[in-house]
């Protein structure tokens, strides 16, 4: 699902940490007014909406590899991945 360094679906992981440091900045600052807060909701909004969740230059290398025949499935970590997705799971539906 996610790669543990690059966030959700391999994306960056800029945007949380882009958005925390901004609303720490706007907690910080007293003086904000109505209009600046929204107008910078407004730019981060953008941002987001800009932004992808999917790492492109891996979907293209690994579609670059598919295409040379040079991709290699690692079915360890496949497995690994699988096995801790099922530890994820089964935890909660053992608290339900």
């Amino acid at each position: 699902m996610a790669n543990e360094v690059n966030g959700r679906f391999g994306g960056t992981g800029k945007i949380p940490s882009l958005v925390n440091n901004q609303v720490d900045n706007l907690v910080a600052y007293e003086g904000v007014n109505l209009t600046d807060v929204t107008s910078r909701l407004q730019q981060l909004n953008q941002i987001i909406q800009d932004s992808s969740d999917v790492d492109l230059k891996r979907v293209e290398s690994i579609r670059q590899m598919l295409a040379d025949g040079t991709y290699q499935i690692d079915a360890e970590r496949i497995a690994d991945g699988l096995l801790k997705m099922e530890r994820m799971f089964g935890d909660e539906h053992s608290r339900k």
